[in-house]
């Protein structure tokens, strides 16, 4: 048997005074008092622990695309070392040159970004019935998510750019 009461003030005070009133009758054992919010509690603390696990998966995942986008960028700009050193080599500047590069790779970031932008509202939006009260897409999440991709992915070009650019074009051009 489940008894609820409502009351004013705090409802620990009352705890002692409601087990004295239901011990008059020798057929009625108390065996908890909760407070509504301890039962909410208690309800959704499975759905609470599968929230933290998705969070830590989703941190995860952002760190590793972080990770992966930085360390895919770099390989492809310190592979056209050669066309960097060519391309000084010319008389290219090295502004123009590390412009060049970030212009280039910019065009498969945006689209990546975009593409993760829309899969992450959508997956949100399928998600949203597991979690009590979350929004289907968070504008500060997926703010973060974006601006933390966006800043490696610039980094992951601009510095092996800048040093490819530094570079001395014949020593470039001799090594291979």
């Amino acid at each position: 048997m489940t008894i609820m009461l409502r009351t004013v003030g705090d409802p620990s005070e009352l705890d002692e005074t409601v087990r004295r009133i239901l011990r008059e009758d020798a057929g009625i054992t108390v065996r908890y008092v909760e407070s509504m919010p301890e039962l909410m509690a208690h309800a959704v603390a499975i759905r609470r622990f599968f929230m933290w696990v998705v969070a830590a998966f989703g941190g995860l995942a952002l760190g590793l695309a972080t990770l992966g986008t930085y360390a895919l960028l770099t390989y492809e700009v310190s592979v056209r070392e050669r066309e960097i050193g060519i391309r000084l080599a010319l008389g290219s500047q090295r502004r123009a040159i590390l412009a060049l590069l970030i212009g280039q790779e910019a065009r498969w970031i945006a689209p990546g970004l975009a593409a993760g932008l829309i899969g992450a509202v959508l997956a949100g939006y399928l998600l949203r019935a597991e979690f009590y009260h979350a929004p289907a897409a968070s504008a500060t999440v997926l703010g973060v998510t974006f601006g933390l991709l966006t800043v490696s992915a610039l980094a992951a070009v601009a510095i092996p750019g800048r040093r490819a650019s530094l570079l001395d074009p014949s020593e470039t051009l001799r090594r291979d």
